[in-house]
């Protein structure tokens, strides 16, 4: 019977026969035997201990804004008793339905009304109106399949993020110390550390190298004198390390046996530090960069949660820093020195950097606090230096044509209004929608920053014998992609129009030109993502790009299938450079796909898109447009569950159909 059970099942065994072996011999009563105890609740309550009413989907799933996941698994039911439970739980399940429609649908509108702006993923999808209907489970005949690969998600490993990094329900530490003790030796630790400055701080710009490398110097010469911030803040640069440093080289740095699970012992240490601070009565700059690091991490997925708490995570991050007047022009505070309010400065862009990214994540608007911050300097953190018992800028701040560390930050304050602008102007569940003039006015807009980024970072160019700077190829190409995925989100309405509407045939041009720049940049840090400096820590940080991108591909191809003139078979058929963007998109979601649960569904919405795709370019209805997607179906379980169908091996010949669904 082991073998029928559904994926998501769980069994109960008894104590005395932890074998699970059954007992038939009558003549043996007294001996345990098995028992298969049908877990009646849906498997997120299940998952995460909650008190569940049953329905379909229940209330706890309704209002946490996911009821398409509340996903029930059966027990296969005997002769005997199969009747009677179907006929009592059809009834029951009546009576909850009736039950619960009422308290939980409106609110449940509500919150998709709130958290699914334009830029979500789903309002995206919801456009492909031919396949919407299948991603989103809701034909009949496909629902049963749906509902069993969706299922799956729940097989990855939780790491109880969800008040991350409030506090949890248990911790791995009781004392300061022993969170101390589960630090790797010194030379690891410098690893870890270099790979964070070298990876995410050139986009994150929240720490200065040479003063934290001080600081964890004093640390390794008296540890019970830091504070519990500073150590919250330590292990969350090791986790966050740890995550961009390549795959091959993690085996090699000491505690082999350990390795596989010191993220999760770094980012609970870090909660276990954090809880101990004043955070709540007494924020300070630490603090706030302590919680910018735990956004970066749940956008990473470090830790299991849902991408609907981000924005409740940002907001508390938002009233912090105001809190401290990170908003307001530091002359205000006459003690502070030079190098203070240069980190004062930068961690306040940080923070409006992460606000966008979230915004673009959950489909919700940008915080808009008043402000009168100012730049960061254009310096290089080599110029910071530590002097007379303190840290102080030994040279002036460079020319606005020289490139420096600090040029980065100074070309994102530039953009970051417009696209704030635009973000909360589409994603408003108040405002009307922009008009073509806004439109066009926010395009050119959108187009001199990107210019402007191709001027302020010129050495992400491979010059003729030079090698360009790793750091400003990797902020030369996230500018890029914020601001073309800033341009997808502007021209989404376009895509709802009629087909041949002007609007819509002056805004495909626009929308296949940062298409293509988003999956080219994505492409090349999938391609660097086994080297020994990764760009695979971009690819999940900017994964709603990439999904927004292959999703608004996939309408673009089937709205010119439709607008062909004469729609037959080979008019219809997909073109080699499209088959080759799908079946390079789809491979780099399916190697991700087995990181967290987020990453599977993200495959497991592309692969549902393109196979829909593929069902219509060949014309099919019906049972052999089931079909195609069956055999998705059986792709992405194949993924999820190690079949060996990782990789596609056999599609890298030009002329091949992407075929996701392995069919003919």
């Amino acid at each position: 019977m082991a073998a029928d059970q559904p994926a998501g099942y769980f069994s109960t065994f008894s104590i005395l026969d932890s074998s699970g072996g059954t007992n038939t011999d009558d003549h043996h009563h007294n001996k345990a035997q098995r028992r298969n105890r049908k877990v009646s609740v849906c498997i997120p309550c299940h998952r995460r201990k909650l008190k569940c009413d049953k329905g379909q989907p229940c209330s706890r799933c309704s209002l946490s804004g996911s009821p398409q996941e509340c996903v029930y698994q059966e027990q296969p039911l005997t002769e005997a008793r199969g009747d009677v439970e179907r006929n009592s739980r059809r009834n029951d399940t009546q009576h909850l339905r009736t039950r619960s429609s009422s308290t939980t649908t409106l609110v449940n509108e509500g919150l998709e009304r709130r958290l699914q702006g334009v830029t979500h993923w789903r309002t995206i999808a919801s456009e492909f109106t031919e396949a919407w209907p299948y991603i989103s489970g809701r034909v009949p005949a496909w629902e049963p399949t749906y509902r069993r690969i969706q299922g799956h998600k729940y097989l990855f490993t939780s790491l109880s993020g969800l008040n991350f990094p409030f506090g949890g329900l248990c911790s791995f530490f009781q004392h300061r110390d022993e969170a101390i003790q589960c630090l790797p030796a010194r030379p690891v630790v410098g690893v870890l550390i270099q790979s964070y400055f070298q990876t995410l701080n050139p986009i994150y710009r929240l720490l200065h190298h040479q003063r934290f490398m001080k600081e964890l110097e004093e640390f390794w010469n008296s540890s019970s004198q830091c504070s519990e911030e500073w150590l919250a803040q330590l292990f969350l640069v090791l986790a966050l390390g740890y995550e961009a440093t390549p795959r091959q080289a993690r085996d090699v740095q000491g505690h082999a046996g350990l390795t596989e699970s010191w993220t999760e012992h770094f980012l609970d240490a870090a909660q276990f530090s954090f809880s101990r601070s004043p955070y709540l009565s007494t924020p300070t700059l630490i603090s706030v960069r302590i919680l910018c690091l735990v956004i970066v991490a749940r956008m990473l997925d470090l830790k299991g949660a849902e991408s609907s708490q981000l924005p409740v995570l940002m907001g508390f991050l938002s009233r912090s820093a105001v809190a401290i007047h990170l908003h307001m022009n530091p002359s205000m505070h006459s003690t502070l020195t030079p190098f203070e309010i240069e980190a004062r400065n930068r961690v306040w862009v940080t923070i409006q950097l992460l606000g966008v990214q979230v915004a673009l994540r959950t489909g919700t608007l940008c915080g808009g606090e008043d402000q009168d911050a100012i730049v960061p300097l254009n310096i290089n953190d080599s110029e910071i230096r530590y002097v007379n018992h303190g840290w102080s800028l030994t040279q002036q701040e460079a020319g606005p044509l020289e490139t420096t560390d600090g040029t980065f930050q100074i070309k994102l304050c530039e953009v970051l209004p417009t696209v704030v602008e635009i973000i909360n102007t589409v994603n408003s569940p108040t405002k009307p929608r922009p008009t073509w003039d806004m439109v066009r006015s926010f395009d050119s807009r959108l187009s001199q920053h990107l210019r402007d980024i191709e001027l302020a970072l010129p050495s992400a160019y491979r010059a003729p014998g030079q090698t360009p700077s790793k750091s400003r190829k990797i902020q030369h190409d996230f500018l890029r992609t914020l601001v073309h995925c800033t341009t997808l989100a502007l021209h989404h309405h376009a895509v709802a129009l009629p087909l041949g509407s002007p609007q819509l045939l002056a805004s495909i041009p626009v929308l296949d030109k940062s298409i293509t720049n988003i999956l080219s940049i994505q492409r090349d840090w999938y391609n660097e993502s086994d080297s020994s400096r990764p760009a695979g820590w971009l690819l999940d940080m900017t994964r709603d790009s990439l999904i927004a991108a292959f999703l608004y591909h996939l309408i673009l191809a089937r709205s010119q299938q439709e607008l062909s003139p004469t729609p037959s078979f080979h008019t219809r058929s997909i073109t080699p450079s499209h088959n080759s963007t799908i079946r390079q998109t789809l491979e780099m979601f399916q190697s991700r796909a087995g990181n967290s649960a987020a990453h599977y569904e993200d495959f497991m919405t592309v692969s549902i898109a393109a196979g829909c795709l593929e069902a219509l370019t060949v014309g099919a209805t019906g049972e052999q447009f089931l079909a195609v997607l069956e055999r998705v179906a059986e792709k992405v379980e194949g993924v999820v569950l190690g079949s060996g169908e990782g990789r596609d091996g056999d599609g890298d010949e030009e002329g091949d159909e992407y075929a996701i669904s392995g069919g003919g």
